[in-house]
């Protein structure tokens, strides 16, 4: 079991949950239309975990709702 010792809670307002989310979903849109971007090699540039950002988007939209 991990320590918390270094953890602390935030406490963020709805309007700063709002922020947060809409640079979130920015990030996203942008994640995707560079989705298409190939590297060296044809290797693509974007890593595989983009379904976590969308688990956080989902995430901040409920906590919002309640907040709001």
């Amino acid at each position: 079991m991990r320590e918390r010792k270094d953890e602390y809670p935030i406490m963020l307002t709805a309007r700063e949950v709002g922020l947060l989310l809409s640079l979130l979903t920015q990030h996203i849109r942008i994640l995707e239309s560079l989705g298409e971007c190939k590297g060296r090699g044809g290797i693509e540039r974007l890593p595989d975990h983009k379904e976590w950002f969308y688990k956080l988007e989902d995430s901040l939209e409920d906590y919002y709702d309640l907040l709001t």
